[in-house]
């Protein structure tokens, strides 16, 4: 999964609490391998967040486990995207 948060300008440090705190609760959940969140390089009100799970049925688990951000949080999103890929195999290349 990869997920890209645009937020509105000016509230980076509230858009950074409210990823760590959504990043936490990922990675704490049943089936997740890695959840992490990134800045984007180019525009610093947009974060990037990649998932992976053990199984499309973990990842559906977290998907209908509700709203990932709060209220509050949610009202300073801008911008959101997200994209799931399927993958059939991982191979570590380093």
């Amino acid at each position: 999964m990869h997920t890209i948060l645009t937020w509105a300008s000016g509230h980076r440090e509230d858009a950074v609490r409210y990823v760590q705190a959504q990043q936490a609760a990922t990675r704490a959940m049943p089936g997740c391998l890695d959840c992490y969140w990134t800045a984007d390089l180019d525009d610093n009100s947009a974060f990037h967040e990649f998932e992976r799970w053990e199984s499309a049925e973990a990842f559906e688990a977290h998907a209908r486990s509700g709203p990932k951000f709060s209220p509050e949080a949610r009202t300073l999103i801008r911008r959101a995207r997200a994209y799931r890929f399927d993958v059939a195999a991982t191979t570590k290349v380093h």
